[in-house]
C-alpha cells in the first residue's frame, strides 16, 4: 500500500461522521436539498404513481429484452426522471411561486454552498444527466441492433487530457 493510501486509511479511521440513528438519517438526506444529486430516485414530495407511469411508458417504448437491456432502460428512466426534476428546479429560478421555490432556505442554501450562479450549477447538472441519458440510449440501441442481426460499429471513445499531463498515448 502506498503512503497516500495509508494516510487516507488512517484519516478514515478518525472520521467524525454521524453515530446515532437520527444523525445517520439526517446525513443520508444531505444530497436531497434540491433533489438533483439524490441517491433516492423518488423524493418524498414526488408521486410514486406518476413515476410508475413514466417508467412504464419508457419500458413500452424501448421494449427491453433480457437483463442487460433492462439495466440500460432503468438508467434511462433514472436520468429521464432527474431531468424532469431539473426542469422544475430551473422553472423555480424564474417563478418564485413554484413548489421548488428558491425562497425555501434549504433550496437556495444548496446552490449557495455549491458556488457559482444558480444557472451555471443547473447547467452542470443538466450536462451530466443528459450525458448519462444519451449514453444509455445509444448503448441500448446498439445492443438491440446487434440482437436483431444488424451490423453495429464498435463504439469509439477518446480520453483527452486538457492539462497536458497525460503521457500514456493510449486511445480507448
Amino acid at each position: 500500500m502506498n503512503n497516500k493510501a495509508l494516510v487516507n486509511k488512517m484519516n478514515a479511521l478518525k472520521s467524525t461522521g454521524p453515530k446515532s440513528k437520527e444523525g445517520k438519517a439526517i446525513a443520508s438526506q444531505n444530497a436531497i436539498r434540491h433533489g438533483l444529486l439524490s441517491q433516492d430516485l423518488i423524493l418524498k414530495d414526488e408521486s410514486l404513481e406518476e413515476f410508475d407511469l413514466f417508467r412504464q411508458g419508457l419500458y413500452q417504448s424501448l421494449s427491453p429484452i433480457g437483463r442487460l437491456e433492462e439495466i440500460l432502460v432503468e438508467k434511462i428512466v433514472s436520468a429521464g426522471w432527474r431531468f424532469r426534476r431539473l426542469i422544475k428546479v430551473e422553472k423555480s429560478l424564474f417563478d418564485e411561486e413554484d413548489e421548488y421555490a428558491l425562497s425555501k432556505p434549504e433550496f437556495s442554501d444548496a446552490f449557495r454552498r455549491s458556488g457559482g450562479s444558480h444557472m451555471q450549477i443547473l447547467s452542470r447538472y443538466e450536462s451530466g444527466i443528459e450525458k448519462s441519458f444519451y449514453k444509455a440510449i445509444h448503448e441500448l440501441q446498439r445492443i438491440q441492433a446487434m440482437r436483431m442481426g444488424q451490423a453495429v460499429m464498435v463504439p469509439i471513445a477518446l480520453d483527452i487530457s486538457l492539462d497536458g499531463n497525460d503521457q500514456s498515448g493510449f486511445v480507448s
